[in-house]
């Protein structure tokens, strides 16, 4: 069946489809305070298009030349942060990494693109801008092993969670605290904030085999999704006591 988008507002749902001839499966990712929804929708070859929901009107924007696009993020600034390949297709690469070899980020700024590939990197995949611009994501390197990443005005910090045989960066607030997602040496996945240089782990108390920490909002609340023992995936919020 087609995929749909949604907006809850006040414990409402409204659902998101782009009304754009021939589009299906439309993916609404990103929102600002401004109610600029931004996210993914499919042609009729399965191709994915980026589109900007904004007023009541869907308005698809292509990164220059590529062959699939897709938006992440908005920040309340406008700016945009999303992902293009410009040979094989992205469908699937934001939930599996494994696949993300091709892939390029980038930055929309006021109708000017910025592409963003971690320097050596097969694939660079961004998830999350806050409101000055930073953005983090994941990239694969040269042995196929994935790190988090900050990009913040072209420089890339690299993210390791410290013994981790996988680290993503999931998402960024206005403070610059950072959240995302590690595996360790037991094939675990857990949660984590970086906070400052320091990590902590975030895990679920029902949780059996995964926890991922996905954003973070200016108060520090974190929403994220865990596994519970009977295979069942189930979203959380995480608020401070």
């Amino acid at each position: 069946g087609a995929a749909h988008g949604f907006l809850m507002d006040k414990g409402v749902f409204a659902q998101i489809d782009v009304d754009l001839p021939e589009a299906s499966n439309t993916n609404a990712i990103g929102i600002n305070d401004r109610g600029q929804i931004v996210g993914g929708f499919a042609d009729p070859m399965g191709a994915l298009h980026g589109f900007l929901l904004e007023d009541g009107v869907f308005t698809q924007i292509d990164f220059p030349g590529a062959t699939e696009t897709l938006f992440v993020g908005i920040n309340d600034r406008g700016q945009i942060a999303g992902v293009f390949s410009d040979r094989d297709q992205i469908v699937g690469r934001l939930n599996n990494l494994n696949n993300a070899a091709g892939s390029h980020g980038f930055l929309l700024d006021d109708s000017a693109f910025t592409s963003i590939d971690f320097p050596g990197a097969r694939g660079t995949v961004p998830f999350s801008i806050n409101d000055g611009g930073r953005i983090v994501g994941s990239f694969i390197d040269d042995g196929g092993k994935a790190h988090g990443f900050l990009w913040d005005d072209g420089a890339f910090t690299k993210i390791d969670f410290p013994g981790a045989t996988f680290t993503t960066g999931n998402g960024i607030n206005k403070r610059g605290q950072i959240v995302g997602t590690f595996t360790d040496d037991c094939d675990v996945s857990h949660g984590y904030l970086l906070d400052d240089r320091d990590f902590t782990t975030i895990d679920h108390p029902a949780a059996a085999l995964t926890t991922e920490a996905l954003r973070i909002d200016k108060r520090g609340q974190i929403v994220g999704a865990f596994i519970d023992a009977e295979g069942m995936v189930q979203g959380f919020l995480a608020t401070k006591e």
